[in-house]
């Protein structure tokens, strides 16, 4: 963890001249002893070229390990990675899942990702009302303001339902039967 520190340090200027390539130095030694952490930032480096040149492939490499080793961030970049078709085939469907369990770990882009992809039908099933319980838990937790977003959502959904005699209790995310 220490070389992980160093590697900031380095990496931000921080009690040190910046200098992105004594980073990556630090920071790979520590991915290389399966430092989770360290491998998602490996990769975010080599994905966007700090201390190294952009390289898609070795940044789903340094992803992957990280995702492997259960690490949030890991599962979130490498979630991005397959939805954009970057160092990889574009794969919707294996975006979804890593979205899902970044967003299970508490990463709130991540649940913004897992609510689009469920409102557009993008590596998973449509449904609005999975949708809807996403954006409204990203809103009650501060994370977003999709409100307008919410809204529209909920009205999709109630014009859907009332055809069959059915109502959306918004609160709850629960499908009832009207009378």
């Amino acid at each position: 963890m220490a070389q992980f520190q160093l590697g900031n340090l380095y990496l931000d200027g921080i009690g040190v001249k910046r200098n992105p390539s004594e980073a990556v130095k630090w920071i790979r030694k520590s991915a290389e002893q399966d430092a989770a952490p360290s491998q998602a930032l490996l990769g975010w480096m080599y994905r966007y070229g700090a201390g190294v040149p952009v390289d898609y492939v070795e940044a789903v490499k340094w992803f992957r390990a990280a995702a492997g080793n259960g690490d949030a961030t890991g599962k979130e970049n490498l979630a991005n990675m397959y939805a954009e078709g970057f160092g990889v085939e574009t794969n919707p469907r294996e975006a979804f899942r890593l979205y899902r369990e970044a967003a299970e770990q508490g990463k709130p882009q991540a649940a913004y990702n897992v609510a689009v992809c469920l409102e557009h039908g993008l590596g998973t099933e449509q449904d609005l009302v999975a949708a809807y319980a996403w954006f409204r838990w990203l809103t009650l937790h501060g994370e977003r303001d999709d409100k307008a977003r919410g809204t529209k959502l909920q009205k999709t959904i109630e014009a859907h339902l009332k055809p069959w005699g059915l109502g959306f209790l918004p609160t709850t995310c629960v499908v009832l039967r009207t009378l």
